[in-house]
This record gives structure tokens, C-alpha cells and sequence, in this order.
């Protein structure tokens, strides 16, 4: 059963992996780890991660990273299968053959005692819990990090902790330390485990205490820093060091306030990860202790994106629960009926879990890139010299990122090394962090001199040979408003047509009608002031432009227009309204769970619609913040 199980979810996993591929939806977070693994099959030894801009050994010291860049170029295999399915599919579908393992240790060398007492059961329940749960599948869908792998080696490690394995133990905790210093984090939770559960006091607090001096080692010599680092923790500390783990966890107990008010942002997160699971790992020391040492580093961490559910960063936990229920289910009266009803009640929480979000799941992953824009990717991809600079969208960076300088437009600038610069921008694909920042870019590299790029179905391509002495490409936009020409408004889902005359371009609808223009979005904080500018001609029929706010799908101000005498100016000016956000929750009664956390403020769209048969055209859009109003 434990090999039909693993056989089924690995199939599963592979099947995800494979998607991302074929869509391309390998993001900044895979083009860090792809970008290192390449260097190193190709011979290098202290490998750049052009994105972060610093030594691939400082972004949080995954040394695992050199053996596995040394298999590739020994195998020449693909960078993405070995990354995706050798060391990440393939070792988290070992889950439920180790499990197995452990219980039958469990049930053995305790004989008659109460693990041997309904240890089959236990075992179906378990397996249940882990292959059943939504949420590891969604957490396996972020491409790939170092803590899937984490997964079957922090089991694997309290299996070896548990049959008093010396080799296999030490081995499993320097597979966890190769991962990084976050696996210093599950070596402290697995010593709290040995200490507390075990009674085997010496070795936990040898493991908690080595746990604890690679995350201070790695911090002290700047060996655990990343680009999210002092975005995500820096709020805690206020004298602005260097941030590493060691910091955040010092800076939680210097600043708890600040600390308290972050978590609280992120329980809808923890819930759904614990509920998932069926609540009762959370009744054991185990549990208890892996849920405290995976959890608080991200509840702490000041975004959004971090209190979502299913997670790869809390995937540990997930494991650690689904294990840690036998401890309090072998302290159940061995009674048939009881066991049978606690196991049907965890099997139903895991159900309803998966059945409520199953089809949220599959639609986030599946609709976040259409075929045609893949296509055009890798049409993109076969085009490009591997000696060119890249700069792509935050979705799709990673897909691009075997080569020497890769960037991600995220971060908005990249120093140049006198070669092409290649820039590939989806705006409304992958996981692009802002749509008005996407447009500006393309827009600033479109002016740059002797650069081109052109556009087609949902990717913008742009191609520049800079002069030698320009050392920085620098696309950030400027100021708090939107102005965007015809070139940067274009997109694959509009009745739209880009026509340029050489002194002017614009967007002209087509004779169906429909959507000229959709999807240019802001986010922007209630009650402010707001003016929209559109250079425009109406030469036949007539057309609507709207302001969306779209969380709520209220159309917040619209104006109509007839034919114009050519290109005018035509302004729209409105108050964002109070208290309007995004419903980002889901689900239904206490199965809830948060996907995406609401923005500050609200998202904001504006949308031109015309008639069928009309002709309207569209030079430029200017969206500009002027001021907050004060309500009475």
C-alpha cells in the first residue's frame, strides 16, 4: 500500500512539475537556484546570483546546491528535472514508505504495548492525512525551495533519532544543514522532539543546540542574507543591521509588540495548515514543537503573500503534524469504536479541506499563464544568444535564468556588462507583482536609444545594445502617478488594434467592439484623490470610460463619449471610497482559507469599452495620485 500510495502522489507531483515547465512558470524564487545549479555544472566554484546580487553561498548558505550543480554536469540533464522531480517530487513522494517504516518500528519495539495496539489503522489514518491534504500539492506548485526537500529528511530524521541510529541521524542532520539555515530551524524542532518526547536528553539539546549555532555561525558571517531578508524582518530591527535569522529571532524578543501585531495578520494561514492535517498532531510535544519552530519565522515576516495557506515555507509543518498524530492516538482507551470515531473525524476534516479548495487549487495553478503566451515564450527563449543579458517578469525570470546575467524586473534595474539586453515582460501572467510597474518598464526601455521591442499575444520583447560606457539599466518608474503611450498599453484580451504612424502610435478598436483597454490596475488607499487623463478620438460611434474597483466589482465613475473632432484630452477625477479592500478569504465556515492576502487599500482598474462598429483610438493614459481628502 505505502509503494502504491507514493507511486500515485509522485505521479501527481511530476505532473504539476511538468506544467510549470511547459508553461514556464518558474519564478525569481527558481531562477536564484537554477542560475547557481548551471554555474556550477558549468565549472564554477563561487557562483554570482545576478538577481540578489551577491555570492549564491550567501543567500541563506544551501551548500547542497554544489553536489547536485556537480550531478548535472557529470549527467548533463536537464537543470529543471533534476532540480524539479529528482530532489524535490521524487524525495517528497518518500513521505509514506518512511512513514511506514517508522510505525512498524514503533509497533515492534514496543511489542504488546499500545503502539502495537491498532497500529494498521494508525498507519491507513496517517497516510490519509498526507497524500489527502490540498495543501501539499499547492506548496509543491512553487517551483523549487530547499524546505520540500527538507520534508522527508526532517522524517526521515526522526525515524533514525528514533531506532538510536548514529550514522543514519548524523547523516539526515547535514542533509538539513546543506539546506541552509532554515534547516537549522527543523534541527532545532526535531532536538525539542528527542529532549521532550524521547527523554533523551542529551541528544536533543546537542541537536537544538547545534541547530541554534549554524543559524548564528551563517548570520554572523553574513552567510544567510537574501533581497526579501530586510523587507520581510526589517521592521524589527530598528537599528537597521544586517538582517539574517538570527536577527529576526533577537529582534522578536526585543521588539514583541511589533512581533504580535504581525502574527496576528497570519492566522487564517495557520489555521488552514493545522486544520488541513485534522488538528490532533497538535495534542503532542512533536506537533507542537515543529508547528512553533516552522511557524514563527513566517508568521513574523511583514507581508502579505507570507499569511497565505499551503505554503512551501510551512510544507514541515504539514509532515510534522501528520506524524505527531499517533502520539496522542496511542493514548486513546483501546476501544474500537473510539479509535474508529477520532480516525473518521480527522479523515472528514482532511476531506471536506481538500474537496472545499481542490478545484481553488487547480484553477490558481492552471490558469496562471495561457497556452499562447507560453508559446510565444519559448519562441522568445529560442531566439535569445545565452551570451545576452536577460530581464524578465517575476513569474517567468526563472525560465530564462540559465546564463551568466539574468534579472528580474521586480527589482527594476541591472548593471550592464557591455552585452545585449534582453527584456521579456508578461503583465498579466505568472506571478508579476505589480501591472502598472510591468507597463512603465516596457514603456522606459522602449525610449532607450536604438532599443526595440515589439508585442505579441500577452509578452512584450524588447532588445537593446547599450553604448560601453553605460554601466546601469534603470526602469523604475518615478513618481506616484501612471502615464503609459499606446506602445505599453497593449494587451492579448482586448478588441484592439496597434497602429503607428511614425510620429504617433495608438490603439484603435476594432469594428466588433468590446474592450479597447483592460487590466490597467493600481493599488491605491482610500480616500484619495484621484485623476485619470486619456488622449483619445472618438471618429465614429461611441465609447465608456470606466474606473473598477475590482475586489468588490463596484464601477466606481464612468463617462460616455460620442465622436470627437480628433484627438482631445478628456480627464475623470474621483475619491477612492473608505474602507474598500479585496475579500481575499475563501471557503466555507471554519474551512477558510487565504490564497492571496488583501492588498493595502483596494485594486483599481480602469477599462475603456466601445461600441461594435465604432472607431475609437487611444494615444495615452495618465493616472495620477493628487492628494488625500479628509472625511466628515
Amino acid at each position: 500500500m505505502a509503494l502504491g500510495l507514493a507511486t500515485v502522489q509522485f505521479g501527481i507531483f511530476c505532473l504539476i512539475e511538468w506544467y510549470e515547465v511547459q508553461r514556464h512558470l518558474l519564478t525569481i524564487d527558481y531562477s536564484i537556484f537554477g542560475q547557481a545549479a548551471y554555474r556550477i555544472s558549468q565549472g564554477a566554484i563561487d557562483p554570482t546570483t545576478t538577481i540578489e546580487g551577491f555570492p549564491f553561498w550567501a543567500d541563506h548558505f544551501a551548500w547542497l546546491m554544489w553536489p547536485i550543480g556537480w550531478f548535472i554536469g557529470l549527467t548533463h540533464l536537464p537543470v529543471s528535472f533534476v532540480l524539479l522531480i529528482i530532489f524535490q517530487a521524487l524525495p517528497l513522494a518518500l513521505v509514506v514508505p518512511i512513514l511506514v517504516l517508522w510505525i512498524r518500528h514503533r509497533a515492534e519495539s514496543l511489542g504488546g504495548q499500545e503502539w502495537a495496539f491498532g497500529a494498521p489503522s494508525a498507519l491507513v489514518v496517517v497516510a490519509v492525512v498526507w497524500v489527502g491534504n490540498i495543501w501539499v500539492y499547492r506548496a509543491l506548485s512553487f517551483d523549487f525551495h530547499f524546505q520540500v526537500l527538507q520534508v522527508p529528511v526532517l522524517l526521515a530524521l526522526v525515524y533514525f533519532v528514533d531506532r538510536r541510529s548514529r550514522v543514519g541521524t548524523l547523516l539526515m542532520v547535514l542533509l538539513l544543514l546543506g539546506t541552509g539555515d532554515i534547516g537549522g530551524l527543523v534541527v532545532v524542532g526535531v532536538g525539542v522532539i528527542a529532549a521532550l518526547l524521547q527523554r533523551r536528553w542529551l541528544l536533543g539539546c546537542g541537536l537544538v543546540l547545534l541547530g541554534a549555532i549554524w543559524i548564528v555561525v551563517l548570520g554572523a558571517f553574513h552567510a544567510s542574507r537574501s533581497t526579501n531578508l530586510g523587507f520581510l524582518y526589517g521592521y524589527l530591527d530598528p537599528h537597521q543591521r544586517s538582517v539574517s535569522i538570527s536577527r529576526v529571532l533577537i529582534g522578536a524578543v526585543e521588539n514583541p509588540m511589533a512581533a504580535i501585531a504581525a502574527i496576528e495578520h497570519s492566522w487564517l494561514g495557520l489555521w488552514s495548515d493545522i486544520g488541513s492535517t485534522g488538528i490532533l498532531g497538535l495534542f503532542s510535544v512533536a506537533g507542537l514543537a515543529m508547528v512553533v519552530a516552522v511557524f514563527l519565522p513566517v508568521m513574523l515576516a511583514q507581508s502579505s503573500g507570507f499569511a497565505s495557506s499551503g505554503l512551501f515555507q510551512t510544507l514541515p509543518v504539514l509532515v510534522a503534524l501528520s506524524f505527531s498524530l499517533l502520539f496522542p492516538w496511542s493514548r486513546l482507551p483501546r476501544r474500537a469504536w473510539l479509535r474508529g470515531g477520532v480516525a473518521a473525524v480527522v479523515v472528514a476534516q482532511v476531506v471536506l479541506w481538500t474537496a472545499i479548495f481542490l478545484p481553488r487549487v487547480v484553477l490558481s495553478i492552471t490558469s496562471s499563464m495561457p497556452a499562447a503566451t507560453a508559446r510565444q515564450l519559448s519562441s522568445i527563449a529560442a531566439e535569445l544568444s545565452p551570451h545576452d543579458e536577460v530581464v524578465a517578469s517575476n513569474g517567468v525570470v526563472g525560465y530564462f535564468s540559465l546564463r551568466r546575467y539574468v534579472y528580474s524586473t521586480a527589482i527594476g534595474s541591472a548593471p550592464l556588462h557591455g552585452r545585449p539586453v534582453d527584456l521579456i515582460v508578461v503583465p498579466w501572467a505568472g506571478t508579476e507583482y505589480s501591472v502598472r510597474n510591468a507597463l512603465e518598464e516596457v514603456q522606459a526601455f522602449s525610449k532607450l536609444p536604438g532599443a526595440v521591442v515589439r508585442y505579441r499575444n500577452g509578452v512584450y520583447f524588447g532588445r537593446f545594445v547599450p553604448r560601453p560606457s553605460l554601466r546601469r539599466l534603470d526602469l523604475l518608474p518615478q513618481g506616484s502617478g501612471m502615464q503609459l503611450t499606446a506602445l505599453a498599453l497593449r494587451s492579448p484580451y482586448e478588441a484592439q488594434r496597434f497602429i503607428s504612424t511614425g510620429s504617433s502610435a495608438y490603439l484603435q478598436s476594432t469594428l466588433q467592439g468590446g474592450y479597447l483597454i483592460a487590466g490597467l490596475t493600481r493599488h491605491l488607499v482610500a480616500d484619495q484623490l484621484e485623476n485619470l487623463t486619456l488622449d483619445l478620438s472618438v471618429a465614429a460611434g461611441s465609447m465608456s470610460v470606466q474606473v473598477w474597483n475590482q475586489g468588490s466589482g463596484q464601477l466606481l465613475v464612468q463617462r460616455t463619449l460620442g465622436s470627437t473632432n480628433g484627438f482631445q484630452r478628456e480627464t475623470l477625477s474621483f475619491v477612492t471610497p473608505a474602507h474598500a479592500s479585496a475579500h481575499a478569504s475563501d471557503g466555507v465556515g471554519i474551512f477558510r482559507a487565504l490564497f492571496i492576502a488583501p492588498p493595502k487599500g483596494a485594486v483599481y482598474e480602469v477599462r475603456v469599452w466601445t461600441r461594435s462598429n465604432s472607431i475609437v483610438r487611444v494615444r495615452s493614459v495618465t493616472w495620477t495620485s493628487l492628494s488625500r481628502v479628509t472625511r466628515r
